[in-house]
């Protein structure tokens, strides 16, 4: 059953991405990050109308505090960074950069809750910062390149890595007021 939901999972991710990265091309990165969002509240109020019958959950004012600052740095930043880099230089780099966003979640969550890293996740730490390395110093196909190509990937990279930090910050101030 795992197994099975990681496949749809990153079934649904890619694809998700590459029809991100389509839309950002056709309508605008900003349009596109405005317009999910704005989804994603309607979906979320009646989804949390229909489970618990309110429209706002009962925290507290630190836990909405948290929660907000997990949003505009999660969501605002990291998803315009993310929508950005897909068009800037495709869905294919844009994930594998994020997927140094749970490195940014663990040195977030070693200054701001104490935790540590084993020296397993270090070295996994470091495998996957190399293999980020090795693919975004691989030569560009020619064809593909274009006259401002140098510019538009830096750019590109830049804002894969601003989405991959809200990202893991983002998570990092989620968890901060349920400990």
């Amino acid at each position: 059953m795992g197994d099975s939901a990681a496949i749809i999972t990153a079934c649904l991710w890619t694809g998700s991405s590459v029809l991100f990265t389509a839309a950002g091309r056709r309508i605008g990165f900003f349009s596109v990050n405005a317009y999910r969002s704005l989804m994603a509240v309607v979906l979320l109020v009646l989804a949390h109308i229909f489970f618990l019958g309110s429209v706002l959950p009962v925290v507290s004012s630190a836990q909405w505090f948290w929660m907000g600052l997990s949003g505009i740095v999660g969501l605002g930043v990291g998803d315009f960074g993310l929508f950005a880099a897909y068009v800037l230089i495709g869905p294919r780099r844009s994930t594998l950069i994020m997927a140094s966003s749970p490195i940014f979640a663990s040195v977030g969550a070693y200054v701001m809750l104490g935790e540590t890293f084993s020296y397993l996740a270090t070295l996994g730490i470091a495998i996957t910062i190399a293999g980020i390395i090795v693919v975004l110093l691989e030569r560009e196909n020619e064809r593909t390149e274009t006259a401002d190509g140098g510019k538009r990937k830096t750019w590109g990279v830049l804002a894969a890595f601003v989405a991959a930090l809200g990202q893991g910050v983002g998570l990092v101030f989620s968890k901060k007021e349920c400990i």
